[in-house]
């Protein structure tokens, strides 16, 4: 596993020259050609943003890909304390093979001129971009011209909304159904928020307000404008909504909080409904099912707005990448390919939402995973997602100025508007001390 120390040494192994352009194609030999020698090669892999377990790593990248390719070896980067960063990388002119990485590292990705298209390699392998859920491709396209693909999905997180069937039962109130209005989740946590027997049992806890924005596909920032985008009626949903799920009796945390932790689902089991995303979710539903402390759950839908057309949260996606300078260019391409291939699919759906939507992958999720038998969570992954709008570095600046009223929002002390209002201004002011962003 490479250091960072290492990835210094090796800094003038790699150019970044512009001449390295013409060699940076992903064609592979002529498949005809029985004769080409195949030479082992070692590409690194570099971890840029969501987490990645030792177990995926293994499972779903290096043991299928060594299984397909003998003469791709893997070294993965370790930047498990942060280090290297990408801007370290692209300092000591290191550029790994291959990026396992996030949308919401896009934009940074962008800018540091690290996307390559990765059509000729998809060609090469045959993938069909059509096979995969539309959600994705469309929003890696949208960093360039709209045709050119920079990465490849591997595997989906998606939300779903999980219930605690003990409280339930308990309260005698009867479970959550797919496609739940919002209006009927909220009536549903009514029924189940109370203090009995000195203990608070909360109805519903959405997490994040984020979430809520992401299903109306909400923007913080316009890139031709330089401006935020805070005073839509799109906002202002997001807010209606969350008021009216705080404003129900005993449906705060004690402390006074809208959202608490996952623990407070997983392990205190204080509330009955709590919005998740389902790879974290159904990981820690299996850690308590193996410890020996089981949780009686089910899962569904997440609720939906009635008077627009039913769609769940912006999915979360996890992609391969091939970043511009790679070493091995050729080798990389073929080995993202591969991964997020209908073959590989079909092993990653065993314990992760395959990229690819289709029925038999959707069948075969959580095969390997023993405490989703029995649950309703493959016709939970069934809701097609909100769509992407497209993400900016700048989001960041104009979340931090709505962030702090959230609170003050939901408490009452300021109104929607006002609120909303005086986060854009604030955002604007500091919008206007950023470079503008490249037409």
């Amino acid at each position: 596993m490479f250091t960072f120390k290492r990835l210094c040494a090796l800094s003038l192994s790699v150019s970044l020259s512009v001449s390295v352009l013409a060699a940076c194609s992903f064609r592979t030999p002529d498949a005809d050609n029985s004769e080409v020698k195949v030479e082992a090669v070692t590409l690194t892999f570099y971890r840029y943003g969501p987490q990645l377990s030792d177990h995926d790593y293994t499972n779903y990248i290096v043991e299928p890909l060594k299984k397909k390719y003998p003469h791709i070896t893997l070294e993965r980067i370790d930047s498990s304390d942060g280090k290297p960063t990408i801007d370290e990388l692209i300092t000591t002119g290191t550029r790994p093979d291959i990026l396992f990485t996030g949308i919401e590292q896009f934009p940074k990705l962008k800018e540091l001129q690290l996307l390559a298209d990765l059509t000729p390699a998809i060609r090469a392998a045959s993938l069909d971009l059509s096979r995969y859920e539309p959600s994705t491709i469309e929003a890696i396209q949208a960093f360039g011209d709209g045709q050119s693909i920079y990465g490849l999905p591997l595997y989906l997180n998606p939300f779903a909304l999980f219930y605690n069937k003990t409280i339930f039962d308990q309260f005698g109130v009867a479970y959550p159904t797919d496609q739940m209005t919002w209006e009927q989740a909220i009536a549903l946590s009514k029924k189940i928020a109370r203090v009995s027997e000195g203990q608070r049992y909360r109805g519903i806890d959405i997490n994040s307000y984020e979430h809520l924005a992401g299903q109306v596909s909400a923007t913080y920032y316009d890139a031709a404008t330089n401006k935020a985008t805070l005073e839509t009626p799109s906002w202002k949903r997001v807010f209606d909504t969350m008021n009216l799920i705080t404003s129900i009796p005993d449906n705060l945390t004690p402390e006074g909080h809208y959202s608490g932790t996952i623990t407070s689902f997983t392990k205190k089991r204080d509330v009955g409904m709590y919005l998740y995303w389902v790879n974290g979710m159904v990981k820690n539903l299996e850690e308590l099912h193996r410890n020996g402390v089981p949780m009686d759950w089910d899962v569904v839908t997440v609720p939906v707005f009635t008077d627009s057309k039913p769609v769940g949260m912006q999915l979360d996606f996890h992609s391969l990448l091939v970043p511009f300078n790679s070493p091995h260019p050729k080798e990389a391409g073929m080995a993202v390919t591969f991964l997020a291939s209908e073959e590989n699919q079909a092993v990653i759906s065993r314990g992760r939402v395959s990229a690819i939507p289709s029925p038999a992958l959707r069948q075969n999720y959580g095969a390997d995973i023993a405490t989703v038998k029995g649950t309703n969570i493959v016709q939970a992954l069934q809701m097609k997602p909100a769509p992407y709008p497209k993400v900016h570095p700048y989001d960041v600046i104009v979340k931090k100025q709505l962030n702090p009223l959230v609170s003050s929002v939901l408490r009452g002390e300021i109104d929607i508007n006002t609120a909303l209002r005086t986060a854009n201004e604030k955002a604007n002011i500091e919008l206007s001390k950023q470079q503008p962003p490249a037409k």
